[in-house]
């Protein structure tokens, strides 16, 4: 977890409930997934999603918004930036409670809200530890060119600091019940940790796993080409007999681009959530690091799912 955040000054929890133990992202007990909303059209379409998402996996939802506060030393002295910073919080307030009144009568869904002061990003993320989530579930309105690289995307920024799954909805994705699930690794990832991950939800879901490899044809050079050709059938081997899955197919893609090469392969074979493992490596050691699984949740169309890895 980040260090030196700020501590909330404010909070407000309109439900008191007893927390589920700690567990995995999906087995058979109620899972807690933080939304952080600012009420933006691309929040609320996370909210929706964990809604819809509900119905299939038994969740408790916490409505995270953060107040990251405004002013100057001369407003505050004289007590004008007070006032409208609590002008804002009793508004945020209002609108998280509309928020969670509207959820439990259309949905069912147990909600808890919650109202804190302090950067975004690392309020987040101690609020994630704080509260036991298992999973962070965020919109995404996506960015290219020079917006990306000069406002980035705080959904970006989560995916690169946490240490739990993030799961990150584009604002124009309309909700529907994923039906291929498509897993990225560069490392041939056997670590149960994270493949249960995948295959729990896919196994909830009722959808189907693929597997993916990409080999960068601008900077692997030929015995990487080689390696993973080669290496692909037995990994498509070891997933279809560690999790009985049959049918599972694994692809080796290879290309120029891996935003271009993934987008392409995501559209031609009709895939309705990407998985991405983010590792704490050098952009020059590693291709899939936490700033490429960051870069793709700029551009895909479909949910990401970046799931934090070990090496």
């Amino acid at each position: 977890m980040s260090e030196g955040w700020a501590a909330g000054i404010y909070r407000v929890q309109t439900i008191s409930r007893s927390r589920p133990k700690a567990a995995n992202l999906i087995y058979n007990v109620m899972i807690k997934i933080l939304i952080p909303v600012d009420f933006s059209d691309c929040s609320i379409k996370a909210v929706n999603f964990a809604a819809q998402l509900s119905k299939y996996v038994p969740t408790h939802l916490d409505l995270l918004n953060v107040q990251e506060g405004t002013g100057s030393l001369y407003t505050d002295y004289v007590g004008l930036n007070k006032e409208f910073n609590q002008s804002l919080i009793a508004e945020a307030k209002k609108k998280l409670e509309h928020l969670q009144a509207q959820l439990g009568l259309s949905e069912g869904v147990v909600v808890d809200t919650h109202l804190v002061t302090g950067e975004v990003r690392e309020t987040i993320i101690a609020e994630a530890a704080k509260l036991g989530s298992h999973l962070i579930l965020m919109g995404t309105s996506g960015a290219s060119g020079v917006r990306e690289i000069l406002i980035g995307s705080q959904t970006a920024s989560i995916i690169g600091a946490s240490k739990i799954p993030v799961l990150a909805i584009p604002n124009e994705y309309e909700w529907k019940k994923p039906e291929k699930i498509l897993l990225t690794t560069n490392h041939f990832e056997k670590d149960s940790a994270i493949l249960d991950t995948v295959f729990q939800l896919a196994n909830t879901l009722n959808a189907k796993v693929e597997a993916a490899v990409f080999t960068s044809e601008s900077s692997d050079d030929a015995a990487t080409i080689i390696l993973n050709t080669h290496e692909i059938s037995a990994y498509e081997r070891f997933l279809r007999d560690e999790y009985k899955q049959s049918n599972l197919v694994a692809a080796h893609l290879a290309g120029k681009n891996l935003e271009d090469t993934l987008s392409n392969y995501i559209r031609q074979n009709g895939v309705d959530m990407l998985v991405m493992i983010t590792y704490k490596r050098s952009f020059l050691k590693r291709i899939f690091n936490p700033s490429q699984t960051r870069r793709m949740s700029y551009h895909v169309k479909i949910p990401l799912l970046a799931i934090p890895g070990n090496k």
